[in-house]
């Protein structure tokens, strides 16, 4: 095969220093383009290598601002208007997340002060006892309650205060207990188990408390907000009271609104209100809630009679922590297991200093 002519009027040198400069300048841009894809291939090794660190830098730092989701989630919850119990039931879910808990409880105080109830709880395997109570001062919960101070049982086995509950000795347990408490008010205690051969270090054991004093200051706040709300709720009954009793010309319509009044402000199921008869020796009923009509139509109480009785002739407020035990109270027909409260409060109504009635 014969080479390929070169067109008439080239010049074979010129034409192959053409080429030769063509060919180099090629060669230099594949330089070029290898020079880059090397440097691509390197960068892109350590993009890799960033990224794989980043990832792991992004799961660490969600484990470590984890206390933090959970309290922004919290927040929008208050903001919503959620529950005091199931803000401790939220509390309680973010706590089992980052504690990695098999078991976990938040008690409170009860209306008493004087023993802790179970408020919200979790198991991963079992039942948990809804029911369990223990003194402010019984047990690790306890313990960590009055203290304020975090308890972290390795082996329940060997902690001589540890009460294991009405189904006996269980398996032993890996216990921290951190007290809920914001400004000196004390919460509850939240609690958290783990097996014995889990213990936690002690990085998530600071994180866990840092979180439950962060919740235990927003918990603080919607109570304090509940509190407050309540106390608007019973300024306005007055305020609807007396604004009742400087406007209303019907008797009967402000005597049922006194009655109806009463029993929303002290959130009770029975209230009645008693008068004098026109002889002054007797006192029935002319409005009631949660009372039978029979009871409304027939009851009376005089003077020194009964606890009703004993105000009207004393002029004083009564009020009875277990009617059961006061020998003023006479249930009618002896049977005062039919109410659903042994507490009675008995106030009299005063047109300056004389008794017309009382409240019950």
């Amino acid at each position: 095969m014969s080479a390929p002519r070169l067109p008439r009027g080239v010049d074979p040198l010129a034409e192959q220093e053409r080429l030769q400069a063509v060919s180099s300048s090629r060669a230099d841009s594949y330089e070029v383009q290898a020079d880059f894809a090397r440097d691509l291939v390197e960068h892109l090794g350590r993009t890799t290598e960033e990224l794989r660190q980043l990832d792991l830098l992004q799961h660490d730092l969600h484990h470590l601002s984890l206390p933090h989701y959970a309290l922004l989630d919290l927040t929008n919850m208050i903001r919503n208007g959620a529950s005091m119990e199931d803000l401790l039931q939220r509390v309680l879910e973010e706590a089992v997340r980052l504690f990695e808990a098999e078991k976990s409880s938040i008690l409170v105080p009860g209306e008493d002060g004087q023993a802790l109830r179970v408020a919200a709880a979790r198991s991963l395997s079992g039942s948990v006892r809804a029911d369990f109570t223990i003194g402010v001062e019984e047990g690790v919960a306890g313990r960590a309650f009055t203290s304020g101070q975090r308890l972290v049982i390795d082996n329940t086995a060997r902690c001589d205060y540890y009460l294991p509950g009405r189904e006996g000795s269980p398996e032993p347990k890996y216990l921290v207990a951190v007290p809920l408490e914001a400004e000196g008010e004390k919460l509850g205690v939240l609690c958290l188990e783990r097996p014995v051969s889990l213990p936690a270090p002690l990085e998530k054991v600071e994180q866990l408390h840092a979180f439950a004093f962060q919740a235990a200051l927003q918990l603080r706040n919607v109570r304090a907000f509940e509190r407050l709300m309540r106390q608007v709720g019973e300024l306005s009954i007055l305020c609807d009271i007396s604004r009742e009793l400087s406007s209303s010309l019907q008797h009967e319509a402000l005597l049922q609104k006194i009655v109806s009044s009463a029993s929303t402000l002290l959130e009770c199921s029975i209230c009645s209100l008693m008068l004098f008869e026109d002889d002054k020796t007797t006192l029935r009923i002319r409005h009631a809630v949660g009372l039978p009509d029979e009871v409304v139509a027939n009851a009376v109480a005089r003077p020194g009679e009964g606890v009703t009785g004993w105000v009207a002739e004393c002029g004083e407020p009564l009020l009875i922590e277990d009617i059961t035990k006061d020998e003023r109270f006479k249930p009618r027909g002896g049977r005062s297991g039919k109410y659903n409260t042994r507490s009675l409060l008995s106030v009299p109504l005063k047109i300056g200093t004389e008794v017309v009635g009382v409240v019950n």
